[in-house]
């Protein structure tokens, strides 16, 4: 077995993970692969044009081929549903918030914000990958990188008690190597393809300090399996300075420590659309992307015999030598064969495009099909200017619940590599001791409140009907307060904004009374009560009024 060799689950779907990809990209994506998508038809070979030069019929049958520009605006649109409102992160010191500002420690930089996208978008569309967690010495912290769907070579695993935790993990990488160049361009340099294999061995070099700080000595039970490493594996050069097929190992093991001790664990963290697992799911866009696919082969045939029937005929002939054939001129607008053989004969047929009507049928009914798979998710933020909030949940809740829990893993998943990011410079004993949370925007449908339905609420609460977090979870949720607004802020605002609603529902109720009984006295004494219980708040003394 060799180290760039996939597993039998994964090696399954790197066809799948490759067409997702092609499509989103878009049409010259998918055109570039040829017949991988397009089937090359029998008799579509180069011929001789009648100007002499080569013509590739299946160069021409795949130009007129269209891909539907559906695939990549739907998850653009996905992405600016779930990212309509930024993400939430919550760090335990500034020194990590200053970290996040390029999370990755890439060149140019890549905020903790557009990492999330970057792996929300790769779990809603292959819905397989990972993040790993690693140290720059170089940098003095840890930092993040996201390893896509055909990246991960093999997980293996071990058994510690009834737990099974992996123990070996294979990821592919591409890198530029600045020292190789090529002879005929010094400022080209060459694209490696390398292997890192992390994984937890018992036989690992430690150095006296590393050993002492490890615990060894002392029979430290926190490594059943050994102590973190990295090995790469690269290509190895040929004589004449190719890279051939065969890896081998590339460069001295590389232990990973915090504070001089070696990790007993793989900071690797995995995604799915489900969990945060190793686990091979079906693709979330998967069914969208095939009949896409289904539509493109389809326009080729269609948008072929619309030209077809605008040129009005086929060419065909009888009694032509072998020799003869493919010897056209052209004549105007049409095309002549000088023949020998007098009983040799050329005719045309015309075309009345009948196919066509039932190709286009076809068409329309697979875009139908890509309506029922994702397209009620589209309708539902299209609608939500004409119907309440509470409907569409209601009449979309059932297909929103894969994109919620999508949603739900991705930012899991982003929660626990900050929490291994932080604690790396910390000082937990644990990551899960870290005070650091991840979240998305998992309220697909935007709702609104009335200034009724605020005053109402306002009013429920200041009855006890329930807390003041509450009214401040529920005016957060609704997009009532700014983002950045805290509870104790905003209940410090509230609590100076002068009496409650209840209290100046009695002060009315005593105005009121006062009126029906036409007592001037009593209004006067209502009106000042009034006055008083307004004063520092003219807003709500207009309001009244």
């Amino acid at each position: 077995m060799a180290v760039n060799d996939y597993d039998k689950a994964i090696q399954g779907k790197l066809v799948e993970w490759d067409a997702i990809r092609d499509v989103l990209c878009g049409e010259r994506a998918v055109k570039a692969k040829e017949d991988t998508y397009l089937c090359r038809l029998p008799g579509q070979r180069p011929v001789q044009g009648p100007d002499g030069q080569a013509v590739d019929l299946y160069k021409k049958y795949l130009e007129l081929a269209v891909l539907l520009p559906f695939a990549g605006p739907f998850l653009s649109r996905v992405i600016g549903i779930v990212f309509r409102k930024p993400p939430v992160f919550t760090m335990p010191n500034k020194e990590l918030q200053a970290d996040c500002k390029n999370i990755t420690l890439e060149a140019p930089a890549v905020t903790e914000e557009a990492f999330a996208k970057s792996v929300f978008r790769e779990n809603s569309t292959t819905g397989h990958g990972c993040i790993v967690v690693d140290y720059s010495d170089v940098a003095g912290r840890a930092y993040q990188r996201l390893y896509r769907a055909g990246s991960i070579g093999r997980v293996w695993w071990g058994m510690n008690g009834a737990v099974a935790e992996p123990v070996r993990v294979t990821l592919k990488e591409y890198l530029t190597d600045p020292d190789v160049t090529k002879a005929d361009d010094p400022f080209a340099v060459e694209e490696i393809e390398q292997w890192r294999v992390i994984e937890l061995r018992p036989d690992t070099p430690l150095t006296p300090q590393q050993r002492d700080a490890a615990g060894v000595a002392g029979g430290d039970d926190r490594y059943p399996f050994g102590y973190l490493q990295h090995q790469l594996y690269r290509q190895e050069l040929s004589k004449d300075g190719k890279r051939t097929g065969a890896f081998a190992k590339y460069g001295e093991v590389v232990v990973p420590t915090r504070r001089e001790t070696p990790l007993w664990f793989i900071p690797v963290v995995p995604f799915s659309p489900f969990a945060m697992s190793w686990s091979i799911e079906k693709p979330p866009v998967l069914d969208l992307v095939e009949l896409v696919l289904a539509d493109y082969r389809l326009s080729a045939d269609y948008y072929g015999l619309l030209h077809k029937c605008g040129a009005g005929t086929i060419l065909f002939g009888a009694g032509i030598a072998s020799t003869e054939q493919g010897k056209l001129s052209s004549v105007g607008a049409g095309i002549a064969m000088l023949c020998e053989q007098p009983t040799a004969t050329l005719n045309y047929v015309q075309t009345n495009g009948a196919a066509g009507v039932e190709i286009r049928t076809a068409r329309v009914d697979l875009r139908a099909d890509m309506g029922t798979a994702l397209g009620r998710l589209m309708a539902a933020q299209q609608k939500n200017v004409a119907e309440s909030g509470t409907a569409l949940e209601l009449q979309f809740s059932g297909d929103d619940a894969t994109l919620q829990q999508i949603t739900g893993t991705t930012a899991l998943a982003l929660e626990q590599a900050l929490k291994i990011q932080a604690w790396w410079n910390g000082t937990e004993k644990e990551p899960c001791e870290v005070n650091a949370t991840v979240e998305l925007n998992d309220a697909f449908i935007k709702k609104g409140f009335t200034p009724k339905d605020l005053i109402e609420l306002a009013t429920f609460t200041d009855m006890k009907g329930w807390t003041e977090r509450d009214l401040y979870f529920n005016l957060k949720k609704a997009d009532q307060l700014d983002p950045e607004t805290t509870f104790e802020q905003w209940l410090a605002n509230r609590q100076a904004g002068g009496a409650s609603m209840a209290d100046l529902s009695n002060v009315i109720a005593e105005l009121e009374a006062a009126i029906a009984a036409q007592d001037q006295d009593g209004i006067d004494v209502a009106m000042q009560s009034l006055r008083a219980a307004t004063a520092h708040n003219p807003d709500q003394m207009r309001e009244v009024a």
